[in-house]
């Protein structure tokens, strides 16, 4: 691709401390694009920011592939969107794109198997790592919710 980027931007999304160098970040990126844009179907775990935004990037960079995310609870990015008016537009804005959602579906391995698709985890994180910000921003509490920084990925 003429936009491809040779740097990822870790984001603070978790107190992990082990990350790997910049030459095995490159190294699995470029793995990862090649995985995704061979794949037939992609199946995203998780209906937040990271898991919708993923679900997005995957579809508009390969059109033709089946792209299904999969959400434990009843809508979309429900701590992130407050009014369930919202997370039912973003739903309908996903359908239309030809993303396959489901809702209230708890997903489990080996139906996940069976789907013989690659899978894209994005779940797990339930508060970002903003403390390194404290003495930095003024008002820190603005900082206190769940963010994601997007387009992290160029698939």
């Amino acid at each position: 691709s003429s936009n491809h980027r040779d740097a990822m931007l870790r984001t603070t999304d978790s107190f992990r401390t082990d990350l790997p160098s910049r030459d095995d970040l490159l190294r699995r990126m470029k793995k990862f694009r090649k995985a995704v844009s061979k794949a037939k179907h992609v199946v995203v775990l998780g209906g937040g920011a990271s898991g919708v935004e993923t679900a997005c990037e995957v579809k508009d960079a390969h059109p033709t592939t089946k792209v299904t995310l999969v959400h434990s609870k009843d809508r979309l990015m429900e701590k992130a969107l407050q009014d369930a008016k919202d997370s039912m537009a973003l739903l309908e804005k996903l359908k239309a794109k030809g993303i396959d959602v489901r809702l209230n579906t708890k997903w489990n391995e080996k139906e996940i198997e069976e789907m013989d698709a690659l899978v894209i985890r994005a779940t797990g994180v339930l508060e970002p790592n903003t403390l390194f910000l404290k003495d930095k921003v003024n008002d820190f509490n603005f900082f206190g919710f769940y963010f994601n920084l997007l387009n992290v990925f160029n698939f």
